[in-house]
């Protein structure tokens, strides 16, 4: 719960920064429609899951989504940052793979 109450501080400081009538139609406007969705939808899952449901599993999951969602959020406003986050996330997912894999390539046989 505290680190959904710091990220809906975090909405909140844009509010009072931008105003509130001022984001919210800048967040719906239909470039930003669907990543503030699943940022929000991100947040209103750890808050039920946490809450009501109970479920630390669910919660987990749900934090997780919603620090994906904050990652992209905070991209989206950095001139550059997609493709930046894009290179990163290719770079992770090669050392990862090779990490997990073994090292193979796509057309190595794996030994048994």
């Amino acid at each position: 719960f505290v680190f959904t109450g710091g990220s809906l501080c975090f909405l909140g400081s844009f509010g009072v920064l931008k105003g509130f009538p001022s984001l919210i139609a800048h967040l719906a406007s239909p470039d930003r429609l669907r990543l503030s969705a699943a940022y929000v939808g991100s947040i209103a899952g750890t808050l039920w899951a946490s809450l009501w449901y109970r479920s630390a599993i669910l919660t987990i999951v749900f934090s997780g989504i919603q620090i994906i969602q904050l990652l992209r959020f905070f991209v989206s406003y950095i001139p550059g940052g997609s493709s930046v986050l894009t290179a990163v996330c290719d770079a992770l997912t090669g050392v990862l793979g090779k990490f997990c894999c073994g090292g193979f390539s796509k057309g190595a046989a794996i030994p048994l």
